[in-house]
């Protein structure tokens, strides 16, 4: 019992990385290309199906330059982007391995690229992005296709999970003293 305990996490992380790999594989033969992701996601790890961590994660930029390489020869890349504001990716290590590509590389932006992601960019042939993507750098374009595109790759990025959105936190400022009385006693207070 205690050995599933501990290696129930491990094997939830496994189930899920198979879950996105099939994913891209499926939506790479709908578009004929090689997808690569760079998205950064909050994942869990749960015991019995009680949360117990949660961490952030983002594909380091080495990996993802070892995918660019692997691309089999002739075939284009869609390069799923999806990088909040304040994390630091080495664009620079992608922006090389993309340019080194023999084939064109779309960078696919669903929803929002930001932070260090301004070399990514471009380097890229093609951004493609919705009306409301967000980027540090490059204007978005879509067309038909590209609505189905970007559909799909929002789809995909349902399984990362997204960092919560952090709640404004509420400020509470005491009135002096003068504003809370009761208006004659400031007309009082006035003379």
């Amino acid at each position: 019992m205690l050995v599933f305990v501990v290696l129930s996490p491990v094997v939830q992380l496994e189930q899920l990385d198979l879950r996105r790999y099939v994913a891209r594989r499926r939506l790479g033969k709908r578009r004929r290309t090689y997808v690569v992701t760079l998205i950064h996601r909050m994942e869990t790890l749960a015991l019995v199906g009680v949360p117990v961590i949660r961490f952030m994660s983002l594909t380091r930029a080495d990996e993802v330059a070892r995918a660019l390489a692997a691309a089999p020869p002739g075939t284009p890349i869609d390069l799923i982007l999806h990088v909040p504001d304040g994390v630091v990716v080495d664009g620079e290590q992608i922006a090389a391995a993309m340019a080194a590509c023999s084939t064109a590389v779309t960078v696919v932006v669903p929803h929002y690229a930001l932070g260090d992601t301004a070399p990514v960019l471009a380097a890229a042939q093609r951004v493609v992005g919705g009306p409301r993507t967000l980027t540090d750098h490059r204007e978005t374009e879509a067309d038909e296709a590209d609505a189905e595109l970007l559909r799909q790759a929002s789809a995909l990025l349902d399984l990362y999970p997204q960092p919560p959105r952090r709640r404004p936190a509420l400020v509470f400022v005491p009135l002096p003293s003068a504003q809370r009385r009761d208006p004659a006693d400031r007309a009082r207070a006035r003379r």
